[in-house]
């Protein structure tokens, strides 16, 4: 292995201790949440699957899951979308218990496919 090969080990090594994920950084996904949940619209949708990815967050104990959703905006043809969050332990079998039924997401106003579980 040449010196350019452990550069590059190296800072693969830094950017998954960093916490970078999907090739956001943990810096990214905090202003990406913090606009959602600042500018953010509040849409009702179908909560109609709910996996765990096998990420968690060592300081909070949150777990990530993927959602699928059907949101439905109002004026708006109602429409598919798949996004991640972390959810506490604690919370996630009541989120289980809702696959199926209505749940509020907050909508990225610039980009319908970017949401947060809100409420």
């Amino acid at each position: 292995m040449g010196f350019m090969d452990k550069f590059k080990d190296a800072a693969q090594t830094a950017k998954a201790a960093s916490g970078a994920v999907g090739g956001m950084s943990m810096k990214e996904t905090a202003a990406k949440h913090n606009k959602i949940g600042q500018q953010g619209v509040q849409q009702p949708a179908i909560l109609k699957g709910l996996r765990e990815t096998g990420r968690r967050d060592p300081l909070s104990g949150g777990i990530e899951y993927e959602m699928d959703v059907e949101v439905h905006p109002a004026g708006g043809e109602p429409y598919a979308a798949t996004f991640s969050q972390q959810i506490l332990a604690g919370t996630v079998d009541s989120y289980k218990a809702k696959v199926g039924s209505e749940i509020v997401v907050n909508v990225d106003p610039d980009d319908p496919q970017s949401m947060l579980l809100w409420g």
